[in-house]
């Protein structure tokens, strides 16, 4: 998944396909940290190009992101048969 977004650069460039991306992401019990990534399009991206931005972001912790993780979990053969406590 990703978006496809307008993009003003810093060059005053605007890009009105701009491709952004979630590449990775870490957290604890109080926040979820973020980076985003911007092309100037998906064709830049799957080119190989040069990225034209890369941000971070926070959130406040949420419990249903971690509530996922378990439930993909249970999808795994080593975790067959996990109950939740």
């Amino acid at each position: 998944m990703a978006l496809q977004i307008v993009y003003d650069t810093e060059y005053g460039i605007n890009l009105l396909t701009a491709y952004a991306k979630v590449s990775t992401y870490r957290g604890d019990k109080a926040t979820l940290n973020f980076e985003v990534l911007i092309w100037a399009d998906l064709a830049a991206r799957d080119g190989g190009k040069e990225r034209m931005a890369q941000r971070m972001y926070s959130i406040p912790y949420n419990q249903q992101v971690i509530a996922d993780l378990y439930i993909y979990l249970k999808t795994l053969p080593e975790f067959t048969g996990a109950v939740d406590v």
